[in-house]
């Protein structure tokens, strides 16, 4: 029935046109399965809110957004040597402090870029519109809920290299959005338009978590009872009235966690017998363990990272840790920058080489005492100065004076070997 009933839905939304849909083609066929939901062979939809709904998939989509959003970033320059600074011109400031410390006239840049993160981690895709003032420049980043957006090519506007330019259709906006007026951040896609939903990609795994879910609630709220059977004696009937009010005691009286444990009167001598559990039959606590695991896999999440313990020792916990790191996060902090330089750095800007970066020395880096190893090492070398030494390993403020400039040495050997500071 819900099959037939999704074809005629799918149907209706495919004939649908929206206002000004005289100049574009209808939503592709992802839209409409995204308003009502794909069914899983589980046997329940899958939609980003229902997978949001699953306790594993929002712990991995708030660990991620959390680690994104908390991550210090810039907009730097390159240095003739090969180095590289904070922009030093005030236009180029301005639009850095969009993205890091002020986005929009509402939110922090931490609140805006959770937000776009948690919809590419969700949705695999992340939206902001871009605001500019008159001249072009970048002034507000605004995230827009996935949901809202409808990515489509525009047939009757002029081609672009031979395709139709990209516009975004967005509820509560009357004009579609050109290209240049979204940061759209992706996740894995075949067409370089739209991510793929993950109620797609991961319908079997999720639906499956979502189906535990259910029936662990659906258990529980039947007071931790299976179902029962009630047996009359041979020849022995219920009339109606009498079925009615059995029926009512067991399903009204006596179901729900509040009233367990009542009383239940049985007419004519019918007498209860419990169905045997099928939870603990069908492993279903292992079960859901597994399902948890399998979605912890698909967001590139260790499991420890969201609450699910495992006897790892803690040097192998810290290793896991920074692969979470390299293999996830870098991921996704490198979508921001290259959508960063491609969505809000003019021609002149990227010609001069100016480029976004995330510092995430602080998720790569041990405990503290594997940190001073590892920067000893540097310091005996002599390619750090104290003040560098100080602040990466303790986070201490530098020193006065040029003191603080002095390249860090061996014990065994003097100072006036070697120069007096890093600039000689």
């Amino acid at each position: 029935m819900f099959g037939s009933l999704h074809s005629m839905v799918k149907g209706i939304l495919g004939r649908l046109r929206f206002k000004n849909a005289g100049t574009y083609k209808n939503p592709d066929p992802l839209f409409s399965k995204g308003l009502i939901g794909a069914l899983s062979r589980a046997g329940v939809e899958v939609t980003e809110e229902h997978i949001i709904g699953v306790s594993t998939a929002y712990a991995c989509i708030h660990k991620i957004a959390q680690t994104v959003g908390t991550a210090p970033i810039d907009l730097f320059e390159p240095l003739p040597n090969g180095g590289k600074r904070p922009v030093q011109s005030d236009t180029d400031i301005a639009l850095a402090n969009v993205v890091k410390a002020k986005p929009n006239s509402e939110m922090t840049s931490l609140d805006m870029r959770m937000s776009a993160t948690a919809g590419l981690a969700l949705h695999r895709n992340g939206y902001c519109q871009i605001r500019r003032n008159p001249f072009g420049g970048v002034v507000e980043l605004m995230p827009m809920k996935p949901g809202d957006v409808d990515v489509i090519r525009d047939p009757n506007a002029p081609t672009e290299m031979g395709r139709a330019p990209i516009r975004y259709r967005v509820t509560g906006i009357d004009q579609p959005l050109r290209r240049r007026d979204v940061l759209h951040l992706k996740g894995l896609n075949f067409d370089g338009m739209k991510g793929l939903p993950l109620s797609a990609v991961g319908r079997e795994s999720i639906g499956l978590a979502i189906a535990l879910d259910r029936n662990a609630s659906a258990f529980f709220g039947n007071s931790s009872r299976p179902g029962m059977v009630f047996e009359l004696p041979a020849g022995e009937t219920l009339d109606d009235e009498a079925y009615q009010r059995l029926q009512y005691s067991l399903n009204e009286a006596h179901q729900g966690i509040d009233n367990a444990y009542k009383v239940i009167l049985a007419e004519s001598g019918a007498q209860l017998k419990p169905i045997t559990s099928e939870n603990r039959e069908s492993q279903f606590d292992e079960t859901r363990q597994l399902q948890a695991l399998e979605i912890a896999r698909f967001f590139g999440v260790p499991p420890h990272k969201i609450g699910i313990p495992n006897s790892e020792p803690r040097a192998n916990v810290e290793e896991e840790n920074i692969n979470f790191v390299l293999d996830t996060i870098t991921f996704y902090c490198e979508v921001w920058q290259q959508n960063l330089a491609f969505s809000l750095l003019s021609d002149e800007q990227r010609n001069r080489g100016l480029f976004w970066k995330f510092d995430l020395d602080h998720l790569l880096s041990g405990n503290l005492k594997d940190r001073a190893q590892a920067f000893r090492a540097g310091a005996d070398l002599s390619v750090m100065t104290r003040n560098e030494f100080r602040q990466k390993v303790y986070g201490m403020n530098p020193l006065e004076g040029k003191e603080g400039e002095q390249l860090c040495l061996p014990p065994n050997v003097k100072r006036d070997q070697v120069g007096e500071s890093a600039d000689e």
